[in-house]
């Protein structure tokens, strides 16, 4: 076949390339590498470039009903706006890039702020965001970066809550890739400044005795919690890792001192963090896998001084392809002031895959947590295992069936001494299904025949952040045992995890046995359209009475249903122990569908009713939420986003609703935006809410 004569000089190129040992791929790579870049002392590149208009109103007033309190808050804003995105390079990009996003609008303000008497306030402000960012040496083993950043915007902590927040964000990182060395160094601060809140109605629970059994009645008082929250953070870190072809070993410490001030309020706090930790692969086919870490935090703040210990060791081994192990070691010690704590855990698992249908595992656990103050010490030991097996079964194509079974036997000790027992750090969940146990936004706290005015309850994210009694949650007794019931207070978002520390009275030392039986099982029919499944979970033990020790059992069934653009669920669950007992209904709808080519609607319902029938009282926990998004015209276009959320129960009714309808109508290179937003709160029927918000951009890009 004959080549025309470009592709015959090529082709014997590469063959010369070849023939003096170089590799075919690095051929290519020399074709088609980018061509040598002249230095230039300063470069500038826009790669987009708008402006506009943007204006605002901002209204919203909070009511106290039994005190009469309204305050109420206006605020106007209108200027020009500016974006831009850029880049560029100082001499060269491969000595130093730069690049530079800025979007928003400067212009005048207006607050006005009325309660009782009335304040006005006037100035120049800036409404948006800007960065900006700087890469040195990019390229090379030895390389460094910069940061800035500034937002005032407004940001949604759910979906029902929006707020107003002023932050600032600076920093830089230095790199040092030296095979098999990497050294990290870094710093980065934080500012943020965030919406006030208002005086509001703070809920207690104050018994009252029916027959000689204490009924807790919610009773309201009038605090006020006006503030402002300003946070400030500061971090340092140095980082050096060894990495081999089987492993890496990594050796850390960071910095962080932070500040908070809500309103007058004002602490600060200083961390100190080291930590070292290994990965090793083994074997011929890195079968065997050996991870081990420990870390030191030292943390000094207004509230207290604590230092920590935690050490992992964890091993796993594949035996043969169908068979395998885990081994797990942890160790914690805590101490602050005169608390300290010890806890041991450890847990080996030996899983083998008997069928492609059946799977066994055989677990050995045991753990050791000791604590003591000046006052009192306590230690709990436990020591046991189990077994669990899993089962799936394909009944036909369509339909098939899966079971699980597992039961763990444990023998536990206790010793104490003094007249209470100190708890530190204990950590909890907030989730619209709540801790086992508890019900809906709940928890209990571990111990029973808890100190009720100790509890105190805090952020693991936030250090210097303190949750409050009556505000943000209420404590109900549930027999022998103490529950954290989580509220919704006016412009707060529920957070995902709290710890809590508090004291119990001591119990008697003593062994007991407990006995966990699980099963389960689910039936997913016709291609996953239909599921019907149940659980049952009891927990029983031998302990002497004066223990206090819970046994409960719980029983669910329910149903999911799944086909195209339309999902359904029915659960119900009946929860009994020797401290409280409820049943627990949840049911959920879910559409999401496109009613034409230009339009999508999605809607979603969830419904909970919670029986606390030991308690003679119920709880319900409805929520609505919808997005609607829809191409009007060739040009216009419609967005909505809507909800509802009902809550009632221990205390008066809560109720969270918004409205965030926008137009966008985009010209050529010209968009208009308009947009409204409306958001109701009602707090425990004591404290209303209603913010209005209306927007207006125009927009230019050139």
């Amino acid at each position: 076949m004959m080549l025309r004569p470009m592709h015959s000089a090529r082709f014997w190129l590469f063959l010369l390339w070849v023939a003096a040992g170089a590799s075919p791929c690095a051929f290519a790579q020399a074709r088609y590498q980018p061509r040598y870049i002249e230095p230039q002392w300063f470069t500038f590149r826009l790669s987009e470039v708008s402006a506009g208009v943007y204006a605002e109103g901002n209204y919203q007033q909070t009511r106290v009903e039994n005190s009469g309190a309204t305050v109420s808050y206006q605020r106007l804003f209108a200027g020009p706006s500016l974006s831009l995105n850029a880049n560029g390079s100082v001499y060269h990009p491969n000595l130093l890039q730069y690049f530079l996003r800025t979007d928003g609008a400067f212009g005048y303000s207006e607050y006005k702020v009325r309660s009782g008497a009335s304040t006005t306030t006037r100035e120049w402000q800036y409404l948006g965001s800007f960065s900006t960012e700087l890469l040195f040496l990019a390229d090379k083993p030895f390389n460094a970066s910069a940061f800035a950043s500034y937002d005032h915007s407004y940001r949604d902590n759910d979906f029902f809550t929006r707020t107003l927040v002023e932050s600032w964000r600076y920093g830089g990182r230095l790199v040092w890739d030296h095979e098999p060395w990497l050294f990290t160094a870094g710093y980065q601060h934080r500012g943020e400044n965030g919406s006030s809140r208002y005086p509001i109605n703070q809920v207690v629970l104050v018994p009252v005795w029916i027959g000689g059994t204490p009924v807790f009645v919610p009773q309201t008082n009038t605090v006020d919690v006006t503030q402002e929250t300003v946070i400030d953070e500061d971090n340092a870190n140095l980082e050096l890792r060894h990495r081999r072809d089987r492993g890496d070993s990594l050796l850390s410490y960071s910095l962080n001192h932070y500040s908070r001030a809500d309103g007058p309020s004002l602490s600060d706090g200083t961390d100190h963090a080291v930590s070292i930790g290994d990965n090793e692969r083994f074997g011929a086919a890195d079968q065997y896998r050996l991870h081990a870490s420990a870390s030191m935090v030292k943390r000094d703040t207004t509230f207290e001084t604590s230092d920590e210990y935690i050490g992992n060791l964890g091993f796993s081994a594949e035996h043969r392809p169908n068979l395998r192990s885990q081994y797990d070691l942890t160790y914690d010690h805590f101490e602050t002031g005169p608390f300290t704590s010890d806890n041991f855990n450890g847990q080996g698992t030996l899983s083998h895959q008997l069928y492609e249908s059946l799977g066994s595992s055989l677990i050995v656990r045991g753990s050791d947590a000791q604590s003591s103050d000046a006052a009192s010490s306590s230690s709990i030991t436990r020591v046991g295992g189990g077994i669990s097996e899993v089962y799936t079964k394909r009944l036909t194509d369509e339909h098939h069936l899966r079971l699980g079974a597992s039961v763990f036997l444990d023998h536990n000790e206790q010793e104490n001494t003094g007249d209470f027992r100190t708890i530190q750090n204990e950590r909890h969940t907030v989730t619209a299904a709540g801790e086992p146990g508890a019900g809906p936004w709940s928890f209990l706290l571990e111990f029973p025949n808890v100190l009720t005015a100790t509890i105190v309850v805090r952020d693991p994210d936030d250090p210097l952040r303190t949750f409050f009694n009556g505000f943000h949650y209420l404590v109900e007794p549930r027999g022998s045992r103490t529950a954290i019931v989580w509220l919704r207070p006016i412009g707060e978002p529920i957070p995902p995890a709290v710890v809590v520390d508090y004291q119990s009275d001591i119990t008697p030392p003593g062994s007991y046995e407990t006995l966990t039986t699980l099963f389960h099982i689910r039936f997913d029919l016709w291609k996953n359209l239909l599921g019907l499944y149940g659980r049952v979970s009891v927990n029983e033990n031998n302990a002497p009475a004066d223990l206090r020790i819970q046994e409960y059992s719980t029983y669910t069934v329910g149903t999911d249903f799944n086909w195209r653009w339309f999902r359904a669920g029915a659960e119900y669950q009946i929860y009994d122990s020797t401290d409280s007992d409820y049943n627990v209904t949840r049911l959920f709808q879910s559409f999401m569908f496109r009613p034409d080519d230009v339009s999508s609607l999605n809607l979603d319902f969830t419904e909970t009713l919670t029986d606390f029938t030991s308690l003679n009282r119920t709880e319900e926990d409805y929520r609505f939420t919808t997005r609607y998004r829809r191409a009007l015209t060739r040009r216009l276009g419609l967005d909505a986003d809507a909800g509802v959320a009902y809550r009632r129960g221990l205390g008066p009714k809560q109720i969270l609703a918004t409205l965030r309808p926008s137009l966008r109508y985009v010209i050529g290179r010209t968009t208009l935006n308009v947009g409204y937003d409306y958001d109701y709160e009602l707090y425990l029927d004591q404290q209303e809410r209603q913010k209005h918000l209306l927007f207006v951009r125009l927009k230019r890009i050139f």
